[in-house]
């Protein structure tokens, strides 16, 4: 009975973690896989340990080649494969518990080209997590795609909301669509995932994804993705671009995904100019040794990526200035409400004022106008007495009561 599932396992100097790996891919509960252990020129113990593994599993098929790099070990996987599905698997990496026999299932039922999956990120220290967190949660998607849909459909969504991740072990792949959409790893390079991963989804008819992480990816120190990047980092991110340029001439592709593969190749050129202007000198130099045209290009892909930096940069300055005078102007506006807001307190207050003025004037002249009153009625009685006091009846009244008066104030008091 021929092999269900082909993995694909490159080997190179990877002597403490393979046994890892060996054991959870021979641990699965589905038994008829083949596994292709290629040894790409190891000088640790890792060839040794191999062949120890594959005495006690005859599933184990070892091809070793001197050192030409993951992706070119990769492609000599695939051309000695025969299983029905393809899954790839780095060397210091590990497969989910009984993982294989249910990334078949969807391939079956679904009828996929291709089956995504998300991974587990493990750390081998707690130094190096803190260092790398941002992998923490990188392998899983936030989104959920597990509607079957075409390559070009899902790598769009991907594109244009940030899920698509460039690991070609994410995947489990159809043998006979791999051939025959002609696709392989650029060899010779790093990050050749990006183009592999990317054509391969352009090239799909009926794709799926799980938020499910079957895959176990190990973060240590002195890999590919965790030591300091070089110029075959960012050489590798130019030739994935290139490689995706004949894309750009199809023409049954979608407004959409046409617009979604030039945000691809522009992110890909975009890492390969950052990473150029940070490495060193003697890393810079390294770019003599590549073709005259590729140097040419890249030479000119990192000055354009100059000039739009400087443009970004000047954009930014000026963004910042707008930003800084509109806050100034909100801020005046906001005082401005307040002096209006105030003002109006204040006419509220000085209507108030004016309104208790009115009212105490008024109350001034009805107190005035009393007064007046009051002293023509006093004057009018000061003149009644007056006249009493000059009138004959009054002189004769006082000398009639004078002796009563006088009685009294004897004898009572």
């Amino acid at each position: 009975m021929g092999a269900e599932v082909s993995i694909i396992i490159p080997v190179y100097n990877t002597d403490k973690f393979i046994i890892d790996c060996l054991d959870s891919v021979c641990k699965q509960s589905l038994k008829e896989i083949e596994i292709i252990c290629v040894n790409d020129g190891s000088t640790d113990r890792s060839r040794a340990l191999l062949h120890e593994y594959a005495r006690h599993d005859s599933r184990i098929h070892i091809i070793s080649q001197e050192n030409l790099g993951v992706a070119a070990a990769r492609n000599t996987g695939i051309a000695v494969a025969t299983g029905k599905y393809i899954q790839f698997i780095d060397s210091d990496d590990m497969l989910g518990t009984d993982v294989l026999s249910y990334e078949v299932q969807q391939m079956i039922e679904k009828k996929l080209d291709v089956f995504y999956f998300d991974a587990h990120a493990t750390f081998e220290s707690v130094q190096l997590e803190r260092e790398k967190s941002n992998y923490k949660m990188y392998y899983q998607r936030e989104n959920r795609y597990q509607d079957i849909q075409t390559g070009c459909q899902l790598f769009t969504k991907w594109i244009k909301d940030g899920g698509f991740r460039a690991n070609g072990n994410l995947q489990m792949i159809r043998r006979d669509f791999l051939l025959r959409s002609g696709v392989k790893y650029i060899p010779g390079i790093v990050q050749e995932d990006n183009a592999f991963t990317a054509e391969l989804m352009l090239h799909a008819q009926r794709v799926c994804h799980e938020n499910k992480p079957l895959y176990i990816r190990r973060v240590r120190p002195n890999s590919i993705m965790t030591k300091p990047q070089s110029f075959i980092n960012t050489y590798g991110y130019f030739r994935c671009a290139m490689a995706m340029e004949k894309y750009f001439f199809k023409l049954d592709f979608s407004e959409d995904t046409q617009d979604a593969l030039r945000i691809f190749c522009l992110s890909l050129l975009e890492n390969m100019a950052r990473i150029y202007r940070g490495i060193n000198e003697d890393e810079k130099v390294k770019i003599k040794f590549i073709s005259p045209e590729e140097r040419g290009a890249m030479l000119y892909f990192n000055w354009y990526s100059e000039q739009v930096n400087l443009i970004k940069t000047e954009k930014n300055k000026i963004t910042i200035k707008c930003h800084s005078y509109q806050n100034e102007k909100e801020m005046f506006a906001r005082k401005y409400q307040q002096i209006s807001a105030d003002k109006q307190v204040f006419q509220k207050q000085l209507a108030l004022i004016k309104k208790q003025n009115e009212e105490i004037q008024y109350k001034n002249t009805v107190y005035q106008q009393q007064l007046i009153d009051s002293k023509k009625l006093l004057q009018s009685l000061q003149n009644d007495f007056t006249a009493m006091q000059c009138s004959l009846s009054f002189r004769v009244g006082r000398k009639l009561t004078w002796l009563p008066r006088k009685i009294r104030d004897i004898f009572f008091c």
